[in-house]
């Protein structure tokens, strides 16, 4: 038995949620803030999740060029990621905050355009080899994140 393994007892939407309320922080009324939160506290915590292993946002930037086109940006995620035993099966989780300005409408001598998205994204995998699965969904889990990257980009998701 595995003594890592517990129960999880935070829903996906709960967690992106409350990530989203994280990095809106300093931007929400104090009324619609997270209760009794303070932003010297909260910066841990954004300053920890930014720097968690799974950097898909990270990739689709570099995929899709847009590195020079974005600036101040402001990735907060959190990956979930095993095997289940019950559903035989490799599962994954990802759950994401990304704010950055875009500087491509300044070319047009308009001002950048500030751009947030959160989300909550879910993907197994049944292939029979655990290997191939966890490659599988790796791959399929930055893909989606950068189609979903590029349709916000080119405004074609709102």
């Amino acid at each position: 038995m595995n003594p890592l393994a517990g129960n999880n007892f935070v829903s996906t939407y709960d967690l992106t949620r409350m990530v989203a309320m994280l990095g809106w922080h300093l931007h929400l009324p104090a009324a619609t803030r997270i209760p009794s939160a303070q932003w010297n506290s909260l910066e841990t915590i954004v300053r920890a999740m930014g720097t968690d292993p799974a950097r898909y946002i990270d990739v689709a930037i570099e995929t899709l060029g847009l590195a020079s086109a974005i600036e101040a940006p402001v990735i907060i995620s959190k990956l979930g990621f095993g095997r289940s035993e019950s559903r035989n099966r490799t599962e994954l989780s990802y759950v994401a905050f990304f704010q950055f300005i875009d500087k491509r409408p300044r070319r047009k001598d308009k001002p950048g355009i500030l751009r947030t998205i959160s989300m909550a994204l879910l993907g197994a995998q049944a292939a029979g080899d655990a290997n191939a699965e966890a490659r599988q969904i790796d791959a399929r889990m930055a893909a989606e994140v950068t189609e979903i990257i590029r349709r916000v980009v080119t405004q074609e998701l709102v």
